[in-house]
């Protein structure tokens, strides 16, 4: 796209590889038969905290909401830029069970 910069995402939470404990747990995925393959294969303790990882956002990224005027009853929608996540990590394995926006703009 031409002319369309997202800002960088600024992520509270990130830890140094060697610290988050999943990644010293090594893959039980079976990668010769998909039915022995996360997420088919849920005993994959490594394979699942990878895809929860890659699933949070690297980039800023535009999300509507909805807000109502107070006056009227009545929401608009609105397009917010989020800037600032903040990921919550799960205490076993330094896993990352979700992330949410810390900045309202």
């Amino acid at each position: 796209m031409v002319g369309y910069l997202m800002s960088k995402l600024i992520i509270e939470g990130l830890m140094p590889d060697e610290e988050i404990r999943w990644k010293k747990i090594s893959c039980k995925c079976d990668h010769s038969d998909i039915e022995k393959c996360y997420p088919i294969f849920k005993n994959c303790i490594h394979c699942r905290c990878k895809y929860q990882e890659d699933l949070m956002p690297r980039e800023s990224f535009k999300t509507s909401v909805s807000v109502k005027n107070e006056k009227t009853g009545k929401f608009k929608t609105i397009t917010k830029t989020v800037t600032k996540i903040k990921i919550n990590r799960g205490k076993i394995y330094h896993d990352i069970i979700g992330w949410y926006n810390l900045v309202e703009n």
